[in-house]
This record gives C-alpha cells, sequence and structure tokens, in this order.
C-alpha cells in the first residue's frame, strides 16, 4: 500500500525557504530601482481595474460601477476584477510599487505552496525547493505574472489547496481545519478574478483523491474535496451571485471558432520545452512564435504565454517518475496530457463540431490557459524523480552526456542543411541543449567522485536546475522605468489644458489611432497615444474601452463613426477625437494637438451634446437603426433634441447638477412642461431612479444613454446604480464563514473528548 505521507514526518529546514525568498528578490529586484512591469493586458487591462478598485474602497465605498470606462460599466459585479481579493490590502502602497508588489507576491505563493505540498509527500528540501521552483519560474507562470497578471493570481493557491487536502486524506484531528484551509485556498482563487484556476485545482485535487491506494483515504480524499467545494461555494457568494445578475443583464459573448483558434497553443510550441530559444528570443526579431497563430488572422499575434519552458531535465524526469512511480503519479501523467489535449485547442479537437454541439464548451477558459495544468504536473513529477535520478547518477550522467551529443550534431546539421532557413533558430536552442545537457552531466557524474563532499554532489544537480529555471525566466519579465510607464499620456494632457487643467469628464473616441498601434509598442510610443481603459486612471471616458461586455449595441455602433463621425459624436457626447493623419474627418473638427512621430492628431468636437441635459425636443425610436437615422438626419441638434425609446415631450428650462459620484448623482430641474432629463450613463438595469423621493422608470436615449422623465415645474432627480445580489451574497458567504468555523469548532472539541487520557 501506498504509505500515508503524514505518518513520515520531515526533518525541518529552512535552507529551501531562503533559496525560494532569493529567487522572488532576484525577479522583483528591479522594483527597487524604479522600474515597473508594463506590457500587455497588465498595462491595458489589469492594473488600470486593481487601480480603480483601490481608489474606491480608500474613499470608503465599494466599486460598484465604473464611470469612466466606456459609457460606464458596473464593476463589481464582474467576476475577474477581483474586488473581494483580500490581497488588494497591498494596493494601498504607493504606486507603481503597489502593483508590482501585488503581483509579484503570488510567485511567492505559489513557490512556496508548491514546496509545502512536495514536503508532504516525503520529498526532502532540495528535492520539494526544485519542484516549486519548476513551477513558480516555468515559463508559462512567469508569462502570465509578465503580461496577464489574472491567470497567475488564481492558480497561485493551487497548491495550498492540494497540501491541505492531501493532509485531510489522512483524517484524525485536523481533518475539519483541512477542510476549511482547502475551501479558502479555492475561494482565493476565485476572489483573484480568475475562475477557471478553480476548475484546475478541483481536476489537479480529484486525480489526487481518487489515486490513493488507500481506499479509506480515497473516501477521505473525495469528501473533503467536496466539503470544500461546497464551503468555498458559501463563501465565494458575495462575488458569484452578482456576477449572475450581471451575466443575466449581459450574457456572455461564446468565443467564436476563430478566437478560439487564436488562444490555442500550438503543437509546435513543444520545442520550447528543450530551449526557451527555440522559436526565437520573446519579442526579438527571430521570434517565430507569432507567426505560428497567424494563420486565421492574416497577421502576426501575440500567443498568452510568451513561453512555456521548464528547463531540458524537466521531461525525462516526469517520464521517469511515471515509468516508476506510483498510481498518483501515473493520474498526474494522466491530467497532464488530457489538459494538453485542451491547451492545443483547434490544433488537436474539432474544434467547431465541440463549440457547436457541446454545451459551455465555448465559455471555458482559452484553450491555452489549460497549459497550467501540464506545467504544474511535469513540475510535481520532476521532483518526485530527482531521488530516483540521484540513486542512479552513473546512468543518468552517461544518457546526459549522450544527449549532449545527440544535440551538438543537430546544431551541426541545422547549421548546413534547409532547417536552417526553416528554422533559423533551431542551431542556437541546439547549442543551449547541447550546454545544459553537459551541466546535467557533469553535476550527477560529480556524485560518482569521493573527493567531493556529499552534500555538495547532491545539490549539484538542484543547483544547475534552478540556474537554467532563473536564467530563462528573467528575460520574460519586461520591465520599464516607472516614470515613463505612468506617466499621464500626451492626449489626455492635452485634453487637460483644453478644460483648465481636469480632464476627468471628458469623453474620448480614439478608435481610428488604435487600430494604427502595434500590440506592444515602447513606453514613448505608449504615451503617445490612449490606450483602453486610460479612464479608469484618468477620468477619462473613453467610447471604445477595452471591456468584458462584448454584448452591447456600442461594437455596431462604434463601426458607424467610421462613416459619418461628427453627428454621431456630437450625439454621444464625445468631447475628443483621436484620429491618424490618413483620416478622412470633418474639416469642422478642430485639431489640438498633433504627434508627428506617428502622425496621430487630437480633435475637438464642437457642440456636442453635454453630459447631462434637458431635452427641448424629444424624438421617439425604436430600436438602433431608426435612433442612428434620426441621429445623421439635417435637422437634429445635438444636446437640444434627443432620440427617446419613450414618448414625445417638448419643453424648455434647465438642470444642474448637484452631486456627482461614481455611483450616485443629484440633478435640479426646472421644466415648463413634463420632459426627459437626459443623462450621458449607459442605459443600465442596474440604475435606478427617483424624482422628489418617487420612482421612476429610466428608458434609453441616444441609444446609449439614459432618460428620466421630469414633471413640470422644479424637481429634484436623484439616480442611484445597485448591485442586485450583492446583501443575498454577502448574507450566503457570512453563514458559509461561520458554518465553517463552528463545524471547525466542534470537530476540534469532539477529537479533545475522545483523546485519550495521557
Amino acid at each position: 500500500m501506498e504509505s500515508d505521507p503524514a505518518a513520515h514526518p520531515i526533518a525541518p529546514s529552512r535552507r529551501g525557504a531562503v533559496v525560494l525568498a532569493l529567487l522572488c528578490a532576484v525577479v522583483a529586484l528591479p522594483v527597487t530601482w524604479g522600474s515597473t512591469l508594463w506590457m500587455r493586458e497588465l498595462r491595458v487591462y489589469t492594473y488600470p481595474q486593481k487601480l480603480y478598485a483601490i481608489a474606491r474602497l480608500r474613499d470608503g465605498a465599494l466599486p460598484r460601477w465604473a464611470d469612466a470606462w466606456g459609457t460606464g460599466r458596473p464593476f463589481l459585479g464582474v467576476a475577474s476584477h477581483g474586488t473581494f481579493d483580500p490581497l488588494n490590502a497591498l494596493l494601498l502602497l504607493p504606486r507603481p510599487f503597489n502593483v508590482d508588489v501585488f503581483n509579484l507576491a503570488h510567485l511567492a505563493i505559489v513557490m512556496f505552496g508548491a514546496r509545502a505540498w512536495l514536503r508532504r509527500q516525503r520529498l526532502d528540501d532540495d528535492d520539494a525547493t526544485v519542484g516549486a521552483a519548476l513551477l513558480g519560474l516555468s515559463g508559462y507562470v512567469s508569462s502570465m505574472l509578465s503580461h496577464n497578471g489574472t491567470l497567475a493570481w488564481g492558480v497561485a493557491w493551487t497548491p495550498w489547496c492540494l497540501l491541505a487536502l492531501r493532509c485531510a486524506m489522512a483524517g484524525g484531528a485536523s481533518y475539519a481545519r483541512n477542510v476549511a484551509l482547502a475551501a479558502g485556498a479555492l475561494a482565493l482563487s476565485f476572489f483573484s478574478g480568475d475562475g477557471g484556476s478553480v476548475l484546475f485545482s478541483v481536476a489537479l485535487a480529484a486525480a489526487q483523491a481518487l489515486s490513493a491506494r488507500d481506499a479509506d483515504a480515497r473516501r477521505r480524499g473525495a469528501a473533503a474535496l467536496s466539503l470544500a467545494c461546497a464551503f468555498a461555494l458559501l463563501l465565494t457568494a458575495v462575488q458569484w451571485v452578482p456576477a449572475l445578475y450581471t451575466a443575466a443583464a449581459y450574457p456572455p459573448r461564446a468565443l467564436t471558432t476563430r478566437e478560439l483558434a487564436l488562444w490555442s497553443l500550438h503543437p509546435l510550441r513543444l520545442l520550447e520545452l528543450l530551449s526557451p530559444d527555440a522559436l526565437g528570443e520573446p519579442y526579438g526579431f527571430n521570434w517565430r512564435t507569432p507567426s505560428l497563430y497567424a494563420r486565421p488572422f492574416a497577421r502576426d499575434v501575440q500567443p498568452l504565454a510568451v513561453n512555456v519552458y521548464q528547463t531540458l531535465a524537466v521531461l525525462p524526469l516526469a517520464l521517469l517518475a511515471i515509468r516508476r512511480g506510483t498510481r498518483f503519479d501515473r493520474a498526474l501523467g494522466a491530467l497532464a496530457f488530457a489538459c494538453a489535449f485542451l491547451a492545443f485547442g483547434r490544433h488537436a479537437l474539432p474544434w467547431s463540431w465541440a463549440v457547436s454541439h457541446v454545451p459551455g464548451f465555448a465559455l471555458l477558459p482559452h484553450p491555452e490557459a489549460f497549459w497550467f495544468v501540464p506545467t504544474f504536473v511535469l513540475a510535481t513529477l520532476a521532483a518526485r524523480a530527482l531521488p530516483t535520478a540521484r540513486a542512479h547518477a552513473g546512468t543518468t550522467a552517461r544518457i546526459a552526456v549522450y544527449a549532449a551529443v545527440t544535440f551538438f550534431a543537430l546544431s551541426t546539421m541545422a547549421r548546413r542543411g534547409e532547417l536552417a532557413a526553416l528554422l533559423p533558430t533551431l542551431p542556437r536552442a541546439m547549442l543551449h541543449c547541447t550546454s545544459y545537457a553537459m551541466a546535467y552531466a557533469i553535476a550527477f557524474g560529480a556524485a560518482q567522485l569521493k573527493r567531493i563532499p556529499p552534500r555538495i554532489a547532491r545539490a549539484l544537480p538542484a543547483f544547475v536546475i534552478v540556474l537554467d529555471l532563473l536564467v530563462s525566466a528573467l528575460p520574460l519579465y519586461h520591465w520599464t522605468p516607472s516614470d515613463d510607464a505612468w506617466r499621464t499620456p500626451h492626449f489626455v494632457s492635452a485634453i487637460a489644458r483644453d478644460r483648465g487643467g481636469d480632464p476627468r469628464g471628458a469623453r474620448l473616441f480614439g478608435g481610428f489611432s488604435l487600430r494604427d498601434l502595434v500590440p506592444d509598442v515602447t513606453p514613448d510610443a505608449l504615451n503617445l497615444s490612449v490606450l483602453p481603459n486610460v479612464g479608469l486612471s484618468h477620468g477619462v471616458g473613453q467610447l471604445d474601452s477595452n471591456d468584458v461586455f462584448a454584448s452591447t449595441r456600442l461594437p455596431r455602433l462604434r463601426r458607424e463613426v467610421g462613416l459619418t463621425p461628427l453627428p454621431l459624436l456630437r450625439w454621444w457626447g464625445i468631447d475628443y477625437l483621436i484620429g491618424s493623419v490618413a483620416g478622412p474627418f470633418d474639416p469642422r473638427l478642430q485639431r489640438l494637438a498633433v504627434e508627428p512621430s506617428m502622425g496621430l492628431f487630437l480633435y475637438r468636437v464642437e457642440r456636442a451634446a453635454p453630459r447631462v441635459y434637458l431635452a427641448r425636443e424629444s424624438v421617439t425610436v425604436q430600436g438602433p437603426a431608426e435612433a442612428l437615422a434620426v441621429a445623421r438626419s439635417e435637422g437634429f441638434v445635438a444636446g437640444v433634441m434627443a432620440t427617446v425609446e419613450g414618448p414625445v415631450r417638448r419643453a424648455t428650462g434647465r438642470c444642474d447638477v448637484r452631486v456627482w459620484r461614481a455611483e450616485e448623482r443629484e440633478i435640479a430641474c426646472e421644466t415648463s412642461a413634463p420632459a426627459w432629463l437626459i443623462v450621458g450613463e449607459s442605459f443600465d438595469p442596474t440604475w435606478r431612479a427617483e424624482v422628489d423621493g418617487r420612482a421612476v422608470s429610466i428608458v434609453r436615449a441616444n441609444e446609449l444613454y439614459q432618460a428620466v422623465p421630469v414633471p413640470a415645474g422644479r424637481s429634484v432627480v436623484r439616480t442611484t446604480v445597485t448591485v442586485p445580489g450583492l446583501r443575498g451574497g454577502a448574507l450566503v458567504s457570512l453563514v458559509g464563514a461561520l458554518a465553517l468555523v463552528a463545524w471547525g469548532l466542534r470537530s476540534r472539541a469532539r477529537a479533545r473528548t475522545v483523546a485519550p487520557p495521557a
């Protein structure tokens, strides 16, 4: 029978913890000299959301609504924003130090969790530390931390969940405590903003539980996993219940076959398991990975993971573990193979058929995200195989020598044959394999030399593996000087100058310029334009923000701007437009700023509708087609007239804003007759309106915005945004937390009662 790991205590050691702390410090070292991580989703999507959330929390309010995100969007009701993540407390530190500390704290979490989990499997400290480094410094995790964030933050808690559930499999008085810890780890994964990480944790935990040789351990493991999932569901209700209401209002759009093809891991990238530069240095001149993904798009695109390297030794060690290992090793190997199959996406599955016929299949995480599971499994199996490799150090060293000779021969052949034209990076990759294969041969061969102290000979393979990981991982972290990354973009500065120093409240459309930008630009070029979601940091509402609400009417309306820009921009209250030199814009647009290095212009839109106004005349419309036709007509005057999905009203008067907060507005109106108050905020079912304390219905106006009916005379309009399900979800989470604590205390008291006297 497979022995119970809890029954075999491991000698305590701090050496591995010190090594992991040093590795985290080396990765984070650029923070100390004023650099910040500022690439791809971090700069466009992840960091702006986090900074907005913490700014609202500093003000003592939950970030229920983001009024500068596009035309206004629900915020708390979107789980991917991670509003309730306890680690958000780190964002209270000064910027930009706060976001980098928050991000890289998850590197320490995943590595120390992996080390603790591997130690529980009776591995010594050196082997557990190597396994933790193989996971934390892997190409996948490094890619996510340096370019995405959210996909790494969720999986950082996976090892802690597995550790708690493995301890629960041993039973005993600490069973309830371990189940509670596992539920907490699952809840933290969900609160981080990546729901897919919970799926990965559950799959790995199920493989761990069902592969136990002891039937009682299998039952305890399955029961512990079920209880942990149930309690985690209760604990996270405060987030997922509002998310369900938001999904009902904005039905999630299933990924198309074309998009799933974009995020499918190309099988040729398995060469990166041998060498980090097998397909060229990431973001270098010869980086060929984007071209692998270009077939459905006719242009180079950026993959989800920049690299998947895990050292040359990880695959042979994993195969050794599966060959000579336990049922647990084989179960992990089978799970890794299944998830790799899913990660390959369109390259391994009839993806079009699956999307069309398998319910919910298109709503799964991006296919390439499944590669975390093979990454986790390879790190685990390699660490478990290290004792066997050391026990047969002579054989291991000879195999490494043969591999070095083979790689050197392949490198020589690639320089002379047709492969040099097909894969110009192959010779360099083979030389990398040659050098590290020789390093492993020397490291394992040293164990055969009597003159080398045993402790040093034992540590040499681990040193080579960790060095290989560190050297390959560091280039994936693209650091940018903080002053360049976080300075105010030039166009925002121009808007501020035009508005007397404060850009907040302005509305911007930048769709034309964004087509001209490459996916990854230098910091200087970045600040010449305005990236999506800049409004979350600077208060400039951007019509074409990068958000998750793809099911709104806005995508279609954005395309309409290209046909008749000026009437529609005025209709929507867009104050400024970014356009390129070649853009066929209306000559009545006033040019404010020129950026010759990128050929971009900032235009002011004169006579745009104000954010709040009283419509002197409304036109009844039904649907976007009628609204667009009216807005383009000659007699339509933006800011005076409005298209409303309600009865026609004509009146004179004025409305003045008294209070304007992100989630609450108070407006005083005085009109000659019943009229429509137009509020330039997204028409959204979560908004409620009261006129003189009496609830009224909000209808759609100007296709995107809100219209509130006001009576003749003086009135006070108050609009507030609600979060449906927040109170109910919070109550369920509170009940779940209390039930979990009560169960743990009862189990502890029962264990003390039945304990035999000393």
